[in-house]
């Protein structure tokens, strides 16, 4: 069933149930966002991608709102934009004024749209306390002073990857995002993931760059950048392993062994080697930010990328050793993405009714994923 409506005095049919802020992407019309994201759900939090709809006093979220039947929308005209720009001042006003030294400066949704609506300075007065940043498991450094409280991460932590160790707290100005009774990450139940980071619009939740740290390493000649081969090791290990019981679970990294025990931990024993260890001699590069959990001597691509700039050239990283398992390895295995699909199959484990020999868990739902033990067909 289609719904015809008029955007910007422009006709426009769409399929019923989508929202206007879609409606608009399909005629081309650019609505500003914040809160907004593609892999999670609608929220209405921030309020940037308010619009005018038939003349009504009250203006409405696009993001939130689905289209009627003869809907008359208007994106962008005096009333619209001025009411997004007092929305930023207010987002500015209580936001630190350190985009040069920012990790996300010139890749922050809040910097471009300061720009984009042309606001130079915060005119109200800032309301909340300061905090200073903490680094969390050496992975993740978080920075509550710069959270816009837009409730990506929470939707990532809880919906997506169906951990809860972040959420809201307090109302009006003391409402804010934390971690149970305000403790370290380490101390509750977050596994670092790292789709929090992914996700967050600004630099609340970020990896922890070490890139500058590496260049004092990296003057030791001695010293070099490699894919670790203790990766490829841990699965000889693992596939040898006598006596283990089946399916044997192992993951990409730590936290998914994190997981396990603070979730599954009647699964423990299902649990294949857990052989993580780097060699302090050499850093290491990793594709994501959750292989930095534990570790001081590994660095993601993103961080290498800074580096080579730093340096004017290309790092040069070793050839990667291959991780692939031949399918004859291993006659029976299942490989999950993200952690809802590893709760589905860790409960069937449970009940019995799991027959697969291996279950390999991969903390993010990338399909090129190099990590994984046993490429998909």
């Amino acid at each position: 069933m289609s719904v015809n409506l008029t955007i910007n005095g422009q006709p426009i049919t769409v399929p019923k149930n989508t929202t206007i802020l879609q409606a608009a992407k399909l005629a081309n019309i650019d609505i500003p966002t914040l809160c907004e994201h593609s892999d999670l759900c609608k929220r209405s939090v921030c309020r940037i991608c308010v619009v005018e709809c038939d003349g009504q006093d009250k203006l409405i979220a696009a993001c939130a709102n689905n289209v009627w039947e003869g809907a008359n929308v208007v994106t962008h005209n005096a009333r619209v934009i001025e009411t997004r720009r007092t929305i930023l001042e207010l987002l500015l006003a209580n936001h630190p004024q350190d985009c040069l030294s920012c990790y996300k400066n010139k890749n922050c949704e809040l910097q471009t749209l300061a720009e984009t609506f042309g606001v130079r300075s915060a005119p109200f007065a800032p309301t909340a306390d300061s905090r200073p940043p903490s680094v969390e498991g050496a992975a993740l450094v978080r920075d509550m002073d710069k959270c816009v409280k837009c409730g990506r991460c929470i939707e990532a932590c809880q919906n997506v990857q169906g951990i809860g160790a972040i959420n809201t707290f307090g109302r009006g100005k003391e409402y804010g995002i934390c971690s149970p009774y305000e403790q370290p990450l380490e101390e509750g139940v977050c596994v670092f993931c790292g789709r929090c980071a992914e996700v967050c619009p600004v630099a609340a939740i970020c990896e922890h760059d070490e890139s500058l740290k590496i260049i004092k390493a990296l003057d030791n000649k001695t010293r070099f950048l490699k894919a670790s081969e203790k990766y490829e090791k841990r699965e000889k290990a693992m596939l040898g392993e006598l006596g283990k019981k089946l399916p044997i679970i192992t993951g990409c990294s730590k936290g998914v062994y994190r997981f396990v025990r603070q979730f599954y931990p009647d699964l423990t024993e299902h649990l294949a080697l857990e052989n993580f260890e780097f060699i302090d001699d050499d850093i290491y590069v990793a594709p994501c930010v959750a292989l930095k959990y534990g570790h001081s001597n590994v660095i993601t691509t993103r961080e290498l990328e800074r580096l080579g700039k730093l340096a004017g050239t290309n790092l040069a990283v070793e050839e990667e050793h291959s991780r692939q398992v031949k399918q004859s390895d291993i006659s029976q295995r299942v490989t999950v993405r993200g952690f809802a699909q590893a709760r589905e199959i860790l409960e069937q484990v449970r009940k019995g009714e799991c027959k697969a020999q291996l279950i390999d868990i991969l903390i993010c739902s990338d399909p090129n994923c190099p990590w994984s033990i046993v490429k998909d067909k």
